[in-house]
């Protein structure tokens, strides 16, 4: 017998992207969104640079 999810349960994760259910000021997302294949991105925060990268052991580095 197959079981019909309710719509009311909550899901493992939201889609990358969307705010995380109770907390919709807070946005999720992928690093692998963010980084795409380089493994980095650049963020501005109050008009400077910061770079987030993807070491090779799958670790963050956040630098300015």
């Amino acid at each position: 017998m197959s079981r019909h999810p309710d719509p009311d349960e909550r899901s493992a994760a939201p889609p990358a992207g969307a705010p995380a259910k109770g907390s919709e000021a807070i946005a999720r997302w992928s690093v692998a969104t963010l980084c795409g294949a380089a493994g980095e991105a650049i963020l501005v925060h109050n008009g400077e640079d910061y770079r987030l990268r993807v070491t090779s052991r799958g670790r963050l580095i956040l630098t300015k």
